[in-house]
């Protein structure tokens, strides 16, 4: 009953988004959307709960255009419940998923940069962060996705430094939005599927992504582009462990601290922290903090030159 019920709440929501917003009343929307929250989180589990805050948030404090557009992504909520009862095919909601929350959602999100205040702004990088903590979910539900969360400051300090410094573009977005997501499902799967297939290629992507940062902080953007993807292909087929990632990292590190000095005890620590990671695979969840977050300010500052 409570699942039929959620469908029919869902399929409203998601049929308001096509609704032209001159004929729907706000109001009556928020009000609607809250109490929806309110209800669903009586005994509901904690990241839902977490979930429906945010969107509460959202609701009460955000521009009406952006919450009705928002309700876009009542459509995969959708697909899932309606996959779940077997009404329709895992590709169907896979498609959807994938298209609509991790792909046009944060270009959506991006076109209205500077439409919205900075708390709006920071608000929709805790929804990419529910959004891949349920694709792992999706994926293996017996995933621990709190070491996950840590690649949010890959993410919240270089936005907010290129906000300060007007310095935001669609590249730079699309740079963090990539490094967060990915980052996030390496912490995801580093211990529970460590050495397997997948975490060799999240693992590889990982590091592809660190390799293009550093080369493009150095050399001409189109260069740096040509060179990762080599290096990706490199390590995927021929040599995984090949780590020319680390040098470029470290050349692009020193480069980085020749302009802005100041950098230098964000380096140390990230080394140190680096290093204690490795020979501790599972070492304490404040070292992915720590680490996280020397390399989101070294990040943002090798975007903003």
């Amino acid at each position: 009953m409570y699942n039929q019920l959620n469908i029919c709440m869902i399929s409203l929501f998601s049929s308001l988004f096509f609704i032209p917003i001159d004929y729907v009343s706000q109001n009556n929307i928020r009000t609607l959307l809250l109490c929806y929250f309110v209800m669903d989180s009586y005994k509901n589990k904690l990241d839902i709960i977490l979930h429906h805050l945010l969107y509460g948030y959202l609701t009460i404090y955000g521009p009406f255009h952006v919450l009705h557009h928002c309700l876009m992504m009542e459509w995969t909520t959708l697909s899932l419940l309606l996959y779940r009862e077997k009404y329709i095919s895992k590709y169907v909601f896979a498609i959807l998923w994938f298209g609509i929350r991790l792909i046009y959602i944060p270009y959506y999100f991006y076109s209205i940069y500077n439409e919205v205040n900075i708390y709006i702004n920071n608000t929709t990088i805790l929804i990419y962060g529910f959004h891949f903590h349920w694709t792992c979910k999706i994926f293996d539900r017996t995933l621990d996705t709190s070491r996950g969360f840590s690649s949010m400051l890959l993410m919240f300090i270089p936005f907010n430094l290129l906000y300060i410094r007007h310095n935001m573009n669609v590249k730079n977005y699309l740079i963090i939005y990539l490094q967060y997501q990915i980052s996030f499902y390496f912490n995801v799967i580093y211990i529970p599927y460590y050495d397997t297939k997948i975490f060799n290629v999240i693992h590889s992507m990982d590091n592809s992504m660190i390799f293009y940062i550093s080369l493009r902080y150095c050399i001409e953007h189109l260069y740096a582009i040509c060179m990762t993807l080599l290096f990706f292909l490199y390590k995927i087929f021929i040599d995984y462990d090949n780590n020319i990632h680390q040098y470029a990292f470290i050349l692009s590190g020193v480069y980085l601290i020749y302009h802005f000095v100041f950098l230098l005890p964000f380096a140390y620590i990230a080394f140190y922290v680096l290093h204690n990671k490795k020979n501790d695979k599972d070492c304490h969840i404040i070292y992915n903090y720590v680490w996280q977050g020397c390399c989101g300010v070294l990040l943002a500052y090798s975007l903003i030159v």
